[in-house]
């Protein structure tokens, strides 16, 4: 009878093992990625960006992508903050010291079948502003057709149902600007293109300024994928 306790109680427990490693690589079934960083310092400005870079041929496209908007956005702030920093050199009481700083990160990586969704954020300051400046970016691929994915696709909607969903939500905010909110939600693709898909939700980013003033900061509006 222990010998058949025994046996039991080993099946169970090799069972519950056996389940275990299937359901943790259920988990890890989505793609692999590296974080890649870039990083540059000099007597006017400091730049880094951390952005991921994807494992399998399936995913050239979205590498290719994700790398030449970094770049792109690395050499127009070098040229901004070069420019800044002559035009500041004829005022040195105002440097203090002060460098031009660019932060690119890589906020979230999402799934939802076969369409990863990146988003990053960028905060850069220019040397003389009054204050530094937000954005996100996002990237959303299916790695199955190779294609990037647009709002209406991910979500069965059209630009219009975007636009009053949007409305809705974003009125119902503290201290809600109506008139930014109406002008930053016209049923436009550009206004819905910064946006991540997670499993059956889907969020729309807003930077400051789109549909609020700079101190309500960024603002997220999210839908659920029928």
């Amino acid at each position: 009878m222990r010998m058949k306790l025994k046996s039991l109680l080993y099946l169970t427990l090799l069972s519950a093992m056996l389940l275990g490693c299937a359901s943790t690589k259920i988990e890890n079934e989505n793609p692999s990625y590296k974080l890649t960083s870039n990083a540059k310092t000099s007597d006017y400005v400091y730049y880094e960006a951390l952005y991921p870079v994807f494992a399998g041929t399936e995913f050239k496209n979205l590498n290719k992508e994700i790398k030449s908007y970094v770049k792109a956005r690395i050499k127009k702030f070098e040229e901004d903050a070069e420019n800044a920093y002559e035009e500041m050199k004829n005022y040195p009481e105002l440097l203090l010291g002060k460098q031009s700083d660019f932060h690119l990160e890589t906020e979230s990586v999402t799934y939802s079948g076969k369409i990863v969704s990146v988003l990053i954020s960028l905060w850069y300051y220019e040397q003389g502003a009054a204050h530094g400046n937000f954005l996100y970016k996002s990237f959303n691929y299916d790695y199955s057709t190779g294609e990037f994915v647009t709002i209406t696709d991910a979500s069965e909607m059209s630009l219009e149902e975007i636009s009053l969903e949007c409305k809705n939500q974003l009125y119902k905010e503290k201290n809600a600007d109506k008139a930014m909110i109406d002008f930053g939600t016209v049923p436009e693709m550009e206004n819905f293109s910064t946006f991540t898909v997670d499993g059956n939700k889907i969020t729309i980013y807003f930077d400051p300024y789109a549909v609020g003033p700079w101190a309500t900061g960024t603002h997220e509006v999210h839908l659920n994928i029928k």
